[in-house]
């Protein structure tokens, strides 16, 4: 099932096409001990290319489709994010201010060096395998920023999570992706699970090999068979597709 990894999980929105009525969503980002704005935070709707940063007076602009479906992400990696359903952007054409806890995080923890134990590579090598899977596609993504990783092993089950956004390079498909890792997990028996959310971005050239991937990694995508089924839910034209149910 190779549909879980996540460079399969980020080729729908670019296949999809559609025009719709946009709203402008505009508010400002404020610290809620001490009501002082905060720049540099990272907005986006989660599974989109759409995004956008707060600016130093913590103000953030960004238009979405009035048939948005997808949650709005808010996140700093000095705060703990916030996750606002379609129902709530109302609040925000409103301008009202949007208040963010901060997590309490030394900054200073953070370690910028080449230099890693022998233990620390083989718990990425464990974590990117789960999360981006084997083979070529695989192979030409690129994590930029692994120092926001942490990782914890407990009773047979291997853990990781990130405490900023992580920066990922997928030169096979064309994107830079910016992915809120909540959280990945190992389990004893190998099983492997993890959510968060992800903005997936197009770099400055998308040539027609990439667009080609693209589409033949979505038709192989959990999202692919579940379109279908929702489209031909019998047997007989599922498997004209090639499943078998």
């Amino acid at each position: 099932m190779k549909w879980r990894y996540l460079y399969f999980l980020i080729v729908l929105m670019s296949l999809q096409s559609g025009y719709s009525q946009q709203l402008e969503l505009r508010f400002q980002l404020l610290d809620e001990a001490t009501e002082t704005p905060i720049s540099d935070a990272h907005i986006f709707i989660n599974g989109s290319s759409i995004g956008a940063i707060s600016d130093a007076q913590g103000i953030c602009v960004l238009s979405v489709s009035t048939q948005e479906t997808q949650e709005l992400i808010i996140t700093h990696i000095s705060y703990e994010s916030l996750i606002l359903l379609p129902k709530q952007y109302q609040v925000l054409l409103e301008g009202a201010p949007v208040k963010m806890k901060g997590n309490g995080l030394d900054l200073s923890a953070i370690q910028l060096t080449a230099k890693r134990s022998g233990k620390w590579k083989k718990n990425f090598r464990r974590f990117r395998k789960a999360l981006l899977g084997e083979g070529i596609a695989a192979s030409k993504c690129k994590i930029l920023n692994p120092e926001v990783l942490r990782f914890e092993e407990k009773g047979g089950k291997f853990s990781a999570r990130a405490i900023d956004l992580l920066h990922i390079d997928n030169d096979y498909l064309g994107y830079e992706i910016q992915f809120l890792l909540e959280e990945l997990s190992i389990e004893a028996d190998g099983s492997k699970t993890y959510k968060g959310n992800v903005q997936f971005i197009d770099k400055a050239v998308v040539n027609e090999a990439r667009k080609k991937r693209r589409v033949q990694i979505y038709e192989n995508s959990l999202a692919h068979f579940l379109s279908s089924l929702l489209v031909s839910p019998d047997k007989a034209a599922l498997k004209e597709q090639g499943y078998v149910v």
